[in-house]
């Protein structure tokens, strides 16, 4: 991210939601002093609750990926959002694509309206296919007919999304 300041900002409410978590034992606020979070005690209790470090762990993928690409108004990670019940299909395709994959298709198309929102909805679709191992690269392509929309082009990871327009 080009935006360092933006980094810093997030990392800091990451930081005061950790250190103020009931999990974590503490009666923290961000300002109080810290200085008992180094004990081995402390950190023991947050790492003893996987669910926690999950939440911690899924607060910062949605934060670090919902960065708008090229300017466009849907963000990546709600791209993503919106894809996430294809990646089971896409890994092992079956006969009929699952209505919960077609219906976040269809959403992100009614979505990306603009050939800003469309080449940024490609850009995430083209870097998210490439870091998910075991994508049925052909079920992609052919995702968006198999659930009834019309796409002039076909999602791979060589994909150039300039091309894409609205």
């Amino acid at each position: 991210m080009a935006n360092t300041m933006f980094v810093k900002v997030i990392l800091l409410a990451l930081t005061c939601f950790v250190l103020s978590s009931p999990l974590a034992n503490a009666a923290l606020s961000c300002g109080q002093s810290h200085s008992h979070i180094r004990s081995a005690k402390f950190w023991k209790s947050i790492m003893a609750n996987t669910m926690f470090v999950k939440v911690i762990l899924l607060a910062m993928t949605c934060f670090v990926l919902s960065s708008p690409l090229a300017n466009a108004a849907l963000s990546c990670g709600q791209i993503q959002l919106s894809i996430t019940p294809c990646i089971g299909y896409l890994r092992s395709p079956t006969p009929t694509v699952p209505a919960p994959c077609c219906n976040g298709v269809r959403n992100l198309n009614n979505l990306a309206k603009t050939t800003p929102d469309r080449q940024g909805a490609c850009r995430c679709l083209k870097f998210t296919a490439t870091r998910f191992p075991g994508l049925n690269l052909p079920a992609l392509a052919a995702l968006p007919t198999n659930c009834g929309v019309n796409l002039p082009y076909k999602i791979s990871p060589s994909i150039d999304c300039n091309i894409v327009k609205h």
